[in-house]
């Protein structure tokens, strides 16, 4: 027999394994940031060492924001995917058809929208920087 109930609490189960794992990638992804390491010393070959260094920290800032917006949207996919809120919505949506492959586009289409509208402030601050 098909239990709707235990089919949803799997899949919210798999979805925090991916969540989980996006995060351990994240973690590793900011401490790489925070802590580069030494430079190669095949870098000589093509520039100096201060010019290196200079790059380094020119480059943790955009590192540091992509790191910080991944968070945000991260928190923004568990708050739709666990919350009575994000549940209503995709109720809603539910409600505009019955056509499986609409509901799917238009679900997507919103959500891509919201990860895009959050992640604005940062996106032109790295641009502008």
């Amino acid at each position: 027999m098909f239990d709707p109930n235990g089919c949803i609490r799997r899949v919210k189960i798999g979805w925090l394994l991916l969540i989980g794992l996006a995060t351990v990638f994240a973690l590793l992804y900011l401490r790489s940031a925070l802590y580069p390491g030494p430079i190669d010393p095949s870098v000589t070959k093509f520039f100096s060492l201060t010019v290196a260094n200079k790059a380094r920290i020119y480059n943790s800032a955009p590192r540091i924001l992509y790191i910080i917006k991944f968070v945000f949207q991260t928190a923004l996919l568990i708050w739709l995917l666990f919350s009575s809120v994000g549940q209503t919505f995709f109720q809603r949506i539910q409600k505009i058809s019955r056509h499986y492959c609409l509901v799917s586009a238009i679900s997507i289409m919103s959500i891509w929208l919201l990860l895009k509208f959050l992640s604005l402030p940062f996106s032109y601050y790295i641009g502008y920087h």
